[in-house]
């Protein structure tokens, strides 16, 4: 008698009490999804306490993972830079440009105290001021049979005799200059007729800084080495060859975009992109494989002894070389971290 008039009592209770308020079900929904996620992580009916995991452990990124993390990070406004720091030492690391048009303002505060307070400045070669004349295509630009020709169109043959005419030589002078010779030729005379010069760029300006600033002045190679690289480097294939010498042809006639045209490159590189110039890099990889070896990863890893020398020594080091040799898989950069240094990149401060 007494339990049927507990369970009365308590129906009585139940239909008084009012709705429930409008949170409820959401909370419940969370409540439940919790205790099926329990239930499925502990057991069924396993309600005891459980020991509190562990928090994860940061897993270091590789420096691979840094490289791309950095690109992806999007353009930093300025001139990439970086910065490697061991016991006393300190090495800045700056991409350049070799050649750019004039009145292009890239110094910036963040440059002037990196560069102004090293003790020493170390460029790809000693002496900037030191430029070998041209006296025509060295033995090295000619082939031992005619190919200059090859694989051109009737049209481009055209635009390419009128380029020589003006030098006063004619197609039949020059038939067994190797076509990437030629490219090259052209490329750097379109270079200095729009505006560009070597004067204007990076490396040049501090080299002269470092002068007035009486640092010591050093390179990573010497000067016959590093312009036996671009003047005695053979086209590994014919066909790499001829289709430079079109893409020279177009960039100087306009009648084709080349993609890395270097006013383009000078904007990236303006702009602090690492995003595109490794994509840039990393064309050169694929599409002239030889050429990539020869000029960036050959040379990387002939510099690396004097920068690990650098990183044992006690003074602070600016070094400035092309920024092809410091991004992407086999930069500089990308060496330096999977030899285990800590490489820091020096982003500007962002503006208020």
């Amino acid at each position: 008698m007494q339990v049927n008039a507990l369970r009365q009592s308590l129906k009585t209770a139940v239909s008084a009490k009012p709705s429930p308020p409008a949170w409820r079900g959401p909370v419940l929904i969370g409540v439940v999804a919790l205790a099926v996620a329990a239930a499925g992580v502990f057991g069924v009916g396993q309600w005891h306490r459980a020991t509190p995991a562990a928090p994860p452990v940061a897993r270091s990124l590789t420096p691979a993972e840094r490289d791309a993390a950095e690109a992806q990070a999007g353009p930093t406004g300025s001139p990439l830079l970086w910065v490697v720091k061991t016991g006393d030492a300190t090495l800045y690391l700056f991409g350049s440009i070799h050649m750019l048009r004039q009145n292009l303002n890239w110094m910036d505060s963040r440059l002037f105290q990196a560069f102004d307070m090293s003790d020493e400045a170390w460029f790809e070669l000693p002496d900037l001021e030191y430029q070998p004349k041209f006296k025509g295509f060295k033995a090295t630009a000619y082939a031992s049979r005619p190919v200059l020709l090859d694989g051109l169109s009737d049209l481009e043959k055209h635009q390419l005799e009128t380029i020589v005419n003006r030098y006063n030589y004619t197609l039949d002078d020059l038939v067994r200059v190797k076509p990437s010779a030629m490219a090259g030729f052209i490329s750097q005379m379109d270079l200095v007729a729009g505006g560009f010069s070597v004067d204007r760029g990076v490396d040049y300006n501090l080299f002269r800084r470092a002068k007035s600033l009486k640092m010591k002045i050093d390179g990573f190679e010497s000067n016959s080495v590093h312009y036996s690289y671009l003047s005695d480097r053979e086209a590994p294939t014919q066909a790499e060859g001829t289709r430079a010498l079109k893409q020279a042809l177009a960039a100087h006639f306009g009648t084709g975009v080349v993609p890395d045209e270097i006013h383009v490159l000078s904007g990236h590189w303006r702009a602090g992109d690492q995003k595109a110039l490794t994509e840039s890099v990393n064309r050169m990889a694929k599409e002239t494989p030889e050429v990539y070896k020869t000029l960036l990863v050959k040379r990387n890893s002939l510099w690396m002894p004097r920068i690990e020398a650098i990183l044992k020594g006690k003074h602070r080091v600016f070094a400035t070389v092309g920024v092809a040799h410091l991004v992407g898989p086999d930069g500089l950069v990308a060496q330096l971290r999977a030899r285990g240094y800590e490489v820091t990149r020096l982003d500007p401060t962002p503006k208020p």
